[in-house]
């Protein structure tokens, strides 16, 4: 089970051309109290926040880069709450609002997202489709060797995983950890969403020593950033529970399953695919129990 973290290289709306100062407080406000609440793993409270911002700016009239940094961040809270159509109409509405202003930027973060969606959805043709134009367009823009480039370079390798190509999605990883382990250090969580998904590359190629302290690293510093019941947490320990699985660890994994299932069930809809995982993992591993 791979990570692919939500780009938002806009960190916050830039309310131009909107005509009352009151409306770049309230709307600044709100944007910012829905990016606590997703750092905290509330996406509940973000998405309704991040509704109430849009309301108020569309109400009075915020410029259009704006609401598709808010529709943006409204696709990523729904994507995690396992509302995947909701997701989608966010983020083209948001790509189209970001091509109306011009903002090649913020194209490629919604790319970027989109990406993720599609690849959350198992359509990874069309996940590879959209996470190379992310890649690409940045790439033009950026330089290839910036860290958001990076940040789409991992998300493309975790969608080739997908479909079997590992020798180069183990070649953009490794480019990616270097790159961000050398901008931010070792213990930022983009390392650990890197880690995650070289743990699940590593487990995919028999590698399950190397594979486990890639893991166990990823999940030592999602906890240490984000706390120990952030839904990020799940996705890592999910794997964990596969890794543990696959090398007979039965009540390894199943200790590891149920944490996972418990933080998701807490945090994101019933119907996400990782909790449905989960819970169909764990079905699994307390049937295998009941018959031996």
């Amino acid at each position: 089970m791979t990570n692919l973290h939500p780009a938002a290289i806009l960190k916050q709306p830039t309310t131009e051309h909107h005509g009352s100062c009151a409306v770049c407080t309230t709307v600044q406000a709100l944007y910012a109290r829905a990016r606590a609440h997703t750092r905290s793993g509330d996406y509940r409270a973000a998405e309704d926040t991040l509704w109430r911002a849009l309301w108020f700016g569309e109400q009075s009239g915020i410029a259009e880069l704006d609401r598709a940094v808010l529709l943006n961040e409204l696709g990523v809270a729904a994507k995690t709450l396992g509302d995947h159509d909701r997701a989608d109409s966010c983020f083209r509405a948001a790509l189209d609002l970001a091509e109306e202003a011009g903002h090649d930027i913020f194209v490629t973060t919604v790319c970027h997202n989109l990406g993720g969606l599609a690849h959350s959805e198992g359509q990874y043709a069309e996940a590879e489709r959209w996470a190379r134009k992310a890649a690409e367009l940045r790439t033009i823009l950026l330089g290839s060797g910036h860290v958001e480039v990076a940040v789409d370079n991992a998300a493309l390798a975790a969608i080739l995983m997908e479909l079997g190509r590992l020798d180069e999605a183990s070649r953009l990883l490794r480019s990616a950890l270097t790159t961000y382990e050398a901008a931010y250090g070792e213990n930022c969580l983009e390392v650990a969403v890197m880690l995650n998904n070289f743990g699940a590359l590593s487990h995919q190629l028999g590698m399950h020593a190397l594979a486990r302290q890639q893991l166990e690293r990823a999940l030592r510093i999602k906890e240490a950033v984000l706390g120990r019941e952030h839904p990020e947490v799940a996705i890592t320990l999910a794997n964990l529970s596969f890794l543990n699985e696959t090398r007979g660890s039965r009540l390894a994994a199943e200790r590891h399953c149920r944490r996972a299932i418990a933080i998701l069930t807490s945090t994101v809809g019933q119907t996400h695919p990782s909790l449905v995982a989960c819970k169909s993992q764990l079905q699994r591993l307390t049937s295998g129990a009941k018959e031996g």
